[in-house]
């Protein structure tokens, strides 16, 4: 499966966004407006691919014998340092924009990317 990056952002955007006690579960990711549009199949697999990228905790995720189950409540310290990086919609979409002239691009691209637009644009060196 290819790892869809705008389901990416979503997962990480929904899981900053949680309140107090409030978790992204595998059977409730569907009441989560930002991950609508994705099959259960496209939310587990981007949950663990994120887990493997050190965005979300170890404690968050069970591996069963057909699948898995996971309960997320918060990011990682780099999950929150990647999304910095992209939170921004026109940041995001510029990133995406120069990466697309390639058929994909490491996560650590477009948050370099990212990283880069916003120094631009508060005067600093990128």
């Amino acid at each position: 499966m290819k790892l869809d990056y705008e389901c990416v952002r979503n997962i990480l955007l929904t899981v900053e966004s949680l309140e107090s006690g409030q978790v992204l579960r595998f059977d409730t990711y569907k009441s989560f407006p930002l991950l609508n549009d994705y099959s259960a199949e496209q939310i587990n697999y981007t949950v663990w691919r994120l887990h493997e990228a050190g965005f979300i905790p170890q404690n968050s995720l069970v591996p069963l014998i057909k699948g898995m189950m996971y309960s997320v409540n918060a990011l990682t310290w780099d999950g929150h340092q990647y999304l910095d990086c992209i939170r921004d919609e026109n940041v995001w979409e510029q990133a995406r924009k120069k990466t697309s002239v390639f058929d994909g691009a490491p996560l650590k691209v477009i948050a370099d990317i990212g990283l880069a637009i916003i120094r631009s644009g508060v005067g600093l060196p990128s």
